[in-house]
Formats: C-alpha cells, sequence, structure tokens
C-alpha cells in the first residue's frame, strides 16, 4: 500500500485540469491520476482505486453527472468521496444528487482546493468503513495473498474485485470465507476463477459491525427477528413465537475448510417457517442456498420437512439423519437417498466434518420419535438437545425478545415434557448420556422454546432429573382422591393471601427441588400431581408454612386441614419430622 493517498481528476479544460494536477502533488500529499472526460475517467478506473474523484461536471462524451452515478453503480467505487468542479451555483443541486458527497466552484484558488479535500478526508476517517478500509491493484497483491490478509486480520465484510468489466464478490467472517459470487459462478467455482485474475482492482470492505465479534450468550432483550450468534460461528436462526406455544428453533453452523466452508442447517423445520428461517440463514452466509450440509435430528414435518426446500436450493447439498429416522419418514420427503448420510444409532457415533470439528451424535430413543438423537459440537461445546431441555414460551410473562431460560421458565419445560416424553426413565437415560460429554456443554440449543446457559444448566437438569411420572411411575393416572388433594391446595393457596400474596406462595413453592420436579403449574393454581396425593400434601403444607411466624404457620396449618376435611381426604399428618 503506498503512503500516498491516490486522487484522480477529470475535467476536459486542461489549463485547470494540470492547475490541480500542479496544486495536489506539490502539496507532498497526493498522486494524482488525470483523464479528458468521463469515458476516460471509467477507463482510469479500471487501473488504480483513487481514495478520491474530482470531477467537472460540464464535459463531451460523458459528463460529470452520468460519470458520477457510473461511479456510484460499480461496488469498487461505491464509497469513494467525490467532489464535483463547476462555475454554475445551480449545477451544485444536481451535483449532489448525482450522487457527489461535495463541490468546487471556478475559480478557486490553491488554499481552497488543499481545504476542502482535507476536510473530506478528516470527515472519511471518522467512518470505520472507510477509515479500514484497504484496497488496490491485483497485479501488486495476488488474489491468495489478498485472502491471507482477510484472514490475518479477521476480516468481516466482502472483498470486491474486478477485472476486465468482471466483478467478484467474496463474502467474509473473521476472514473464513461464507460465499463466493461472480457472474454465474458460485463458490468454490467462482473462487477458482478468482484466483486467475492476474490485473485489476480491488477493496476490501469491512461491515460496521464484525460477524462473530457480538455473540449473544447472556440472559438480555435481543432482536430474535433477526440471526443471532450463539456461539463462535453458530447462530440462532429460528421463528421465535409463531403459535400458541411459542418459539421453533433452527440452528446454521459454520465451519471452515481449505475450500468452501460448510454451512450446516440443523433442523430446518417446518415450512410455515421456511421464510423466516431462510431469511435469517440469508442474513449470515448471504443466501440460504449456500446451504451445503444439513442435519434432521428427527423424521417428524415440525423438524425435517423444511429439508426438500433445501435439497431444490442446493441440489449438491448432504444430508445427515438416522437410518431409522430415514426408512420411516425422511425418504418420502423427495431426498435423494445418495445425498443422505444414515447413522446407525447402535450407541455413540463421532462423525468427523471435512473441516476436522467432530460432531458427537447421541441416540434419543424414546423422545418421542423413532431414530431421535442429539448432537454435540465437541469444539464449540455446543448441544443441539432436540426434544430434551425444549419447552413452550408462549404465555410466559416474559416476552419473546429473551432467547435463553431463566428458573421461571421451568414450568413451561415441564409441561413440554410432560406431553412428549413417555416416561421420566427416557429423560434420565438422556441426562446420563449428557454427563458423560468431556469437556461439559457450554450451550444446550434445544428444538423448541429457549436455550440454556450453562450457570443455568444445573438447575434445569436436577429439575428434570427430579420427574417421576409415566411407565416407571406409581401415579401414571391421577385417581379421585389425587384431584380432590389438588382441588385442596389450591383452595388453601386461596386464602393465604393474609399472609403471603399469591405469587409469592406460588413463587416459594416453585423454588422447592421436591414441588418443582413433582407438580405442574397453571399460573396461580396447581394443575397436575406427578407424585401421590398422600405424599403431595404434607409437603406443601410444610414449605408454605416455612420461614413463617408461628402463628401465621399455624393458620396455614388449620385452614390446609379445613379444606381436607371439607372434602372428605385423610387429614395429614403434620407433626415435625425429626
Amino acid at each position: 500500500m503506498k503512503s500516498k493517498k491516490t486522487i484522480l481528476v477529470v475535467e476536459d479544460e486542461e489549463p485547470i485540469l494540470l492547475a490541480l494536477q500542479r496544486i495536489l502533488e506539490l502539496s507532498g500529499q497526493y498522486e494524482v491520476i488525470t483523464a479528458g472526460d468521463g469515458e476516460q475517467g471509467l477507463d482510469a478506473l479500471k487501473r488504480v482505486v483513487p481514495d478520491m474523484i474530482i470531477s467537472d461536471i460540464s464535459m463531451p462524451n460523458m459528463n460529470g453527472l452520468d460519470f458520477c452515478k457510473r461511479v456510484r453503480d460499480n461496488p469498487i467505487t461505491e464509497s469513494t468521496p467525490f467532489i464535483f468542479l463547476t462555475a454554475k451555483k445551480e449545477k451544485m443541486v444536481e451535483g449532489i444528487s448525482a450522487g457527489g458527497d461535495d463541490f468546487l466552484l471556478k475559480p478557486f484558488s490553491v488554499d481552497e482546493v488543499l481545504v476542502k479535500i482535507e476536510a473530506i478526508f478528516r470527515r472519511v476517517a471518522k467512518s470505520k468503513i472507510q477509515a479500514l478500509q484497504h484496497k488496490g491493484l491485483i497485479e501488486d497483491i495476488p488474489v491468495d495473498n489478498i485472502l491471507e490478509l482477510c484472514l490475518k486480520e479477521s476480516i468481516s465484510g466482502e472483498l470486491i474485485l474486478q477485472s476486465e468489466g468482471k466483478v467478484g464478490i467474496v463474502r467474509l467472517a473473521n476472514g473464513d470465507i461464507l460465499g463466493v459470487e461472480i457472474e454465474d459462478a458460485r463458490d468454490d467455482a467462482a473462487l477458482d476463477i478468482l484466483r486467475l485474475w492476474k490485473k485489476g482492482t480491488f477493496v476490501i470492505r469491512p461491515s460496521e459491525i464484525k460477524i462473530g465479534r457480538d455473540i449473544h450468550t447472556h440472559h438480555a432483550e435481543v432482536d430474535l427477528s433477526k440471526a443471532v450468534e450463539i456461539s463462535d460461528n453458530i447462530w440462532w436462526v429460528g421463528a421465535a413465537h409463531t403459535d400458541s406455544r411459542g418459539q421453533k428453533n433452527s440452528y446454521l453452523a459454520i465451519y471452515k475448510t481449505d475450500r468452501q466452508p460448510i454451512h450446516l442447517l440443523v433442523d430446518p423445520g417446518s415450512p410455515i417457517h421456511l421464510n423466516e428461517i431462510t431469511h435469517k440463514t440469508g442474513q449470515v452466509i448471504g443466501d440460504a442456498s449456500r446451504i451445503n450440509l444439513y442435519l434432521l435430528s428427527a423424521g417428524s414435518a415440525d423438524v425435517a420437512l423444511n429439508s426438500m426446500f433445501v435439497r431444490k436450493m442446493n441440489p449438491r447439498a448432504i444430508c445427515i439423519t438416522s437410518r431409522v429416522a430415514w426408512e420411516q419418514q425422511i425418504r418420502h420427503f423427495e431426498i435423494p437417498e445418495e445425498s443422505v448420510k444414515k447413522i446407525n444409532l447402535t450407541g455413540i457415533y463421532k462423525l468427523k466434518l471435512a473441516s476436522g470439528n467432530r460432531l458427537i451424535i447421541l441416540p434419543a430413543p424414546f423422545s418421542p420419535q423413532p431414530g431421535a438423537f442429539m448432537t454435540y459440537d465437541q469444539k464449540r461445546r455446543i448441544l443441539f438437545s432436540g426434544n430434551l431441555f425444549s419447552s413452550y414460551t408462549a404465555g410466559s410473562d416474559r416476552t419473546a425478545a429473551y432467547l435463553y431460560a431463566v428458573e421461571e421458565d421451568w414450568n413451561g419445560m415441564l409441561r413440554f415434557h410432560l406431553e412428549r416424553f413417555p416416561s421420566a426413565t427416557v429423560i434420565h437415560s438422556l441426562l446420563a448420556m449428557i454427563a458423560t460429554l468431556d469437556p461439559a456443554p457450554r450451550v444446550i440449543a434445544p428444538r423448541y422454546g429457549r436455550l440454556i446457559r450453562e450457570e443455568q444448566m444445573d438447575y434445569f437438569t436436577d429439575r428434570l432429573a427430579g420427574m417421576d411420572w409415566g411407565y416407571n411411575s406409581k401415579n401414571a393416572y391421577q385417581n379421585k382422591e389425587d384431584r380432590l388433594v389438588i382441588q385442596a391446595a389450591n383452595n388453601v393457596l386461596e386464602q393465604v393471601q393474609d399472609e403471603m400474596s399469591l405469587d409469592e406462595a406460588i413463587a416459594k413453592l416453585q423454588s422447592d427441588d421436591y414441588m418443582a420436579g413433582h407438580v405442574l403449574f397453571e399460573g396461580t393454581q396447581i394443575e397436575r400431581l406427578l407424585c401421590e396425593g398422600a405424599v403431595f400434601y404434607p409437603a406443601f403444607i410444610r414449605i408454605l408454612s416455612q420461614d413463617l411466624s408461628e402463628a401465621a404457620a399455624n393458620k396455614i396449618k388449620t385452614t390446609a386441614l379445613k379444606a381436607a376435611y371439607n372434602l372428605g381426604l385423610q387429614l395429614p399428618d403434620l407433626a415435625e419430622k425429626e
């Protein structure tokens, strides 16, 4: 890169052209390229990328206004500062409308020219994009060297190259190539063409916000109408609160290889979310057609049906799924079998990608789709957990702007697992498998609902581990007595408000490990028990009464005994246990 800035001066009056050239060169700060009209100016731009353009408006062949529009239409020069020269003040508005940044009125003085140019360069220096911009000639820096520069400086944005009338665009994320375009060629084919270019110009145009530098891992509101980076080059691209049950999650993972990067879409979802998922995917990699690998962790339509559209967007994309899911469901989705990597879920399976990254496939039988599995990215320590840790988020007091779960989301998670899993034994076996992962996950990314951060994993894991229902439970179906116990407990909750608010009472119950794992709440009511009523009711009274004055505790106990008596229930033993 040259230390002096380059200025292209386009002027048909030779005395003015030479005067400007002399003024600028004598300042010692600038190198000057000259042209006699707009057409010559465009020819000059094929050989050099100037730091600034100064152009007359009234010129033969191509006037300055048309020249400026052509400059702005070229991605190489669209941001280059442009100053118009004119003797007519009425032309100034036309010049600015055409894309000019400033103007010089003829006749002008030496000081006026230099002050104007320096002021514009100071203004440009304040622009983050321009301040970071690299540019030059391909004959000076070969394309491979330019790409190495981008990787070394972890540049995110676009590398724009121009040669003999052709323009190539390379999209970058932290120096990694996300996609390449040149005319009809794309990705590897386009990159091979660019590497053959021996002359031309290039501009590296970084993004104002660097991809991957704002990974969202904390509990705060976030704009879920956009893709959200949740780990290094792993993005949430799902659909937030699309129906009464809440958030549907799909994930995009990018893996660098020596050639084309791997763009892996995890659980593409159903067609009703296709537009939202492909739009967010396009925000990250330019276009959803660049998805070249997709993972179907189950065969159900709400997980995998969009795989048909992924395949149509990129017929060369490869599908990863289990053999069982393929045979029972996915083979009906118009996906050629030769493009499918089928995994036998006889145990934990390790899949090595071309990038060198290792994905650990964990079978998840009875959860509930046949052939379902979880996927662990060992390097990035993120677990795509499928139905496990999923939750219903609609109806939560928190808005859709939260991506990560907090303790108050437990009830939605409990409800989900009660509906989707046949028994707690299935959940316990999956949790035991996750406990063997080394290193342990930092993020759990479920198929539905909010994600789990590392600091919340123990809380939700312990709650799930404490669940007990289904075929392994004596209380698979609630009997009449249990329903009466629920009624008695809700009657007590309605009458404790002299001692605490109803919200405080519910929070007190939910904070207890036993209650959290054995009681399903609906708002401020108890809806279902996952244990015997005779075991629940004394514990319910004990928890409500604790940490209160003796008088307040006795009042709650008396209320509870009356509620049980009025419903014909056996009175609970409230004696203190030693």
